[in-house]
């Protein structure tokens, strides 16, 4: 409207101004602000209060930028953060990321495989990134231990979300000794062995090799977490 007022054409801008005020006359959360406004100049303190109420309500509701969840064990804590100075407004790219820490809170070895998320953004356009591992990794977290990586989002909107889950497999440990008896407690053929040779069978007495057990795959859940430009 200014850039047709400043051309001095007034009928654009008439039109523009006409049309301005039929979308703000349907916008719910502007009318209701326009009446907080014009009570607390008017004084009018008695509506305030409800006004306020109304305003609060019809606000959008952001996603909080962290979540945490847990999965047989495994808990999975994130948290986003906007990169404001590799973000460019004016060319709607907002770029966020996110940092992600797995602890395992169970009394098995597991280790990580694939990820899939879901990236949905204010326009409601929905992106999908599936992969083996995270960031070039697959790792095997012993009970008690931690894992963290950090990887960013890029989004055409000022808000969004993430959400998503990971796939797992627990693994389950044998002795050299258990691995060349197949008759000891626990030493049935294993699915997969990592990094086992008949030599190291021979030779290494009392060192523990890794498995993966019939039903050893699992999901662990990712919590919905916000994308925002404002925090």
């Amino acid at each position: 409207m200014a850039h047709a007022v400043a051309n001095e054409d007034f009928g654009k801008a008439a039109q523009l101004r006409d049309e301005l005020k039929t979308l703000r006359a349907s916008d719910s959360l502007h009318v209701a602000q326009q009446a907080l406004d014009d009570a607390i100049a008017e004084e009018r303190y008695e509506d305030c209060a409800r006004l306020r109420d109304e305003v609060h309500e019809l606000t959008p509701k952001r996603t909080k930028s962290s979540s945490t969840k847990v999965t047989q064990g495994v808990r999975v804590d994130i948290r986003s953060r906007y990169v404001r100075e590799r973000s460019d407004v004016a060319k709607d790219e907002y770029l966020f990321s996110y940092k992600v820490t797995f602890t395992n809170e169970s009394s098995t070895v597991v280790q990580l495989i694939n990820r899939k998320w879901v990236i949905e953004d204010d326009n409601e356009h929905v992106e999908t990134v599936e992969g083996p591992g995270v960031i070039g990794q697959q790792p095997v977290l012993l009970p008690g231990q931690k894992f963290e990586y950090q990887s960013a989002c890029p989004l055409r909107t000022p808000h969004g979300k993430m959400f998503g889950h990971f796939g797992f497999v627990k693994l389950i440990t044998q002795t050299a000794e258990e691995y060349a008896d197949a008759n000891a407690e626990g030493g049935e053929t294993p699915d997969e062995v990592l990094n086992v040779n008949e030599r190291d069978v021979e030779s290494s007495s009392g060192v523990t090799f890794l498995k993966q057990p019939s039903d050893a795959e699992f999901t662990v859940l990712v919590g919905v977490f916000g994308l925002n430009s404002e925090e």
